[in-house]
């Protein structure tokens, strides 16, 4: 029979304790997975309804916490702590019955955010199948969205990054020779009076135009037109102040 030293012995025992107190990645990520509506930080505005989301990914999102909204990639490091990828990292982590607290430190200073968790979209089968990166990258598209930086300089999309997330929040990824330019985040859920057709919103406090009636469902709606694992074809109307109904065709191919 082979002995183990007095060393490895309390090698073993030491190791088995440090596992046993630890949160394992996986079941703080199971945790933390979903769309939060921070309800306390150090000056924020909680009218302004900043949030975070974590994508099962490892895709985070954060809204009016800072001038822009920040999507990337984050990491889980240990029992409590993610790191957040060209933004931050949370320590302190703790998720206990809808809600979620953590110290956040950003921007060279760090503050305590308590927040509460959003529901999420219902997963029926066609959620599941729209619940993916879809890519925008035919010119005859891609026309439609361009930055400005000004009038004398645009600067021309040449992909585009769509997703939806199981949270209700809908992302748009521009970007331009390889680099992301702009990002718009919006909010989608399926339209509770047309069959295959989605209701789409914007955060209130993302254009100096919103408007709250024109946000409703009857006014901003966008249908389905084809569906499948590898395509993605949209038509989005708008039903303008004068009555009339603006439209725009959109075809997208998945791109995860």
């Amino acid at each position: 029979m082979k002995r183990i030293g007095y060393i490895g012995i309390v090698f073993l025992i030491w190791s088995c304790s440090k596992k046993s107190n630890e949160i394992e990645p996986e079941k703080l990520l199971s945790k933390v997975t979903g769309k939060w509506q921070i309800n306390s930080q150090s000056g924020v505005n909680e009218k302004n309804m900043p949030f975070i989301e974590f994508l099962s990914d490892g895709t985070y999102i954060i809204y009016n916490l800072t001038k822009e909204p920040v999507v990337d990639k984050y990491e889980i490091e240990g029992e409590n702590k993610i790191v957040l990828d060209h933004f931050g990292q949370l320590s302190e982590v703790a998720v206990i019955d809808g809600k979620i607290s953590f110290k956040m430190t950003y921007e060279g200073k760090t503050v305590s955010v308590l927040a509460s968790k959003l529901p999420t979209i219902p997963m029926t089968e066609k959620t599941r199948q729209l619940i993916h990166r879809w890519s925008l990258n035919n010119e005859e598209d891609a026309y439609l969205y361009s930055y400005f930086n000004n009038v004398d300089d645009p600067i021309p999309f040449d992909k585009i990054i769509v997703f939806f997330t199981p949270s209700g929040t809908t992302c748009s990824l521009s970007f331009s020779k390889n680099q992301l330019i702009d990002v718009n985040l919006e909010n989608w859920r399926w339209h509770s009076k047309l069959a295959d057709h989605l209701y789409v919103w914007e955060n209130p406090y993302d254009s100096e135009y919103y408007r709250p009636e024109r946000q409703s469902e009857d006014n901003r709606y966008v249908k389905i037109r084809e569906l499948s694992t590898t395509q993605l074809k949209l038509t989005s109307y708008f039903v303008r102040p004068d009555g009339k109904i603006s439209t725009e065709n959109v075809s997208l191919t998945k791109a995860d």
